[in-house]
């Protein structure tokens, strides 16, 4: 849907964050399959997905319904429609997750896998026409299999390639999904602060007060066992926070305290610096600089 910015900035505070309730409701949902990931589980209540430090804030909603049934767990969120005509209108949305190595989950996990193979190649055949050449024989591409996408070895999947770094490692694979989803939630936040502010917030405080209240566990790194620091200036080892004095410019680093620094990683399972903000063992970025738009980096899945 297609919305006029205008209509967002003349909301009231509270109206705003009303609005915005659709981003609340895609961070539970990710919650829980960050959950699935790690835990190899499905949370058996909203209590439990909050209590092990799935949920960094505190959403402005909670969830309807939680249930299990069978192997399928289902979450419902009464949110914002996003109508900024009726920032009032409201839609409920379920949203489904299966438990993991279930005869179902196995079977989407298929589907997904085939549908890539397939994906791709269909991408390797639309090259050959339109260049009158195929990748050559050695092409890593074509070394690509079926399988490969079966077993996960390859997968266009973010949280497979995280797999990857996390060499079989528990508390990598935490590590990396901690910040991911972080990452990604931050960046979702000031999206949207930006487009009502036409500014970053000026410090990381400002920030989270936007966001809403912090929950005090999820701020722990799982490579630690401890809560990270956080700064508004560039530092090691800490959540950092940095905007420029304009408001326009922004840099932000999440720590993965060594997670995936020692992975030796496919060239097409690889999340670079450029593309994805990914420095293994190191952090995490987010960056914008509206003097250099093809330097941002600020990815949103």
């Amino acid at each position: 849907m297609s919305y006029d910015i205008q209509l967002i900035r003349a909301m009231d505070e509270k109206t705003f964050r009303r609005f915005i309730t659709f981003v609340d409701s895609a961070t539970i949902t990710r919650a829980v399959r960050r959950y699935i990931d790690v835990e190899n589980s499905l949370p058996s209540s909203y209590e439990q997905l909050v209590n092990a430090g799935y949920l960094f804030f505190k959403p402005y909603l909670v969830p309807d319904a939680f249930e299990i049934t069978g192997d399928t767990l289902t979450v419902t969120c009464t949110c914002s429609a996003f109508n900024p005509h009726d920032p009032n209108e409201v839609e409920t949305v379920k949203t489904e997750f299966l438990r993991p190595e279930s005869t179902s989950d196995i079977e989407r996990r298929r589907k997904i896998a085939t549908s890539s193979w397939e994906s791709l190649q269909s991408t390797l055949n639309r090259y050959s026409r339109r260049m009158g050449t195929a990748p050559p024989p050695d092409s890593p591409l074509r070394k690509i299999t079926l399988e490969d996408f079966l077993t996960g070895r390859v997968s266009n999947l973010i949280e497979d390639k995280l797999r990857r770094y996390a060499n079989d490692d528990s508390v990598q694979l935490s590590q990396l999904m901690w910040a991911w989803e972080l990452r990604r939630t931050l960046a979702y936040y000031l999206s949207w602060y930006y487009t009502r502010y036409e500014t970053y917030p000026s410090t990381i405080s400002q920030l989270f007060d936007f966001i809403g209240e912090r929950i005090p566990k999820a701020w722990v790194a799982p490579a630690t066992g401890k809560v990270v620091p956080i700064s508004n200036e560039l530092q090691t080892g800490a959540i950092c926070y940095a905007v420029s004095e304009d408001g326009l410019g922004l840099e932000v680093h999440i720590p993965l305290f060594g997670a995936g620094a020692t992975a030796d990683v496919e060239s097409f399972m690889k999340l670079t610096g450029k593309s994805y903000g990914f420095y293994p063992g190191e952090h995490l970025r987010l960056h914008v600089d509206p003097q250099n738009p093809r330097e941002i980096v600020f990815p949103l899945f």
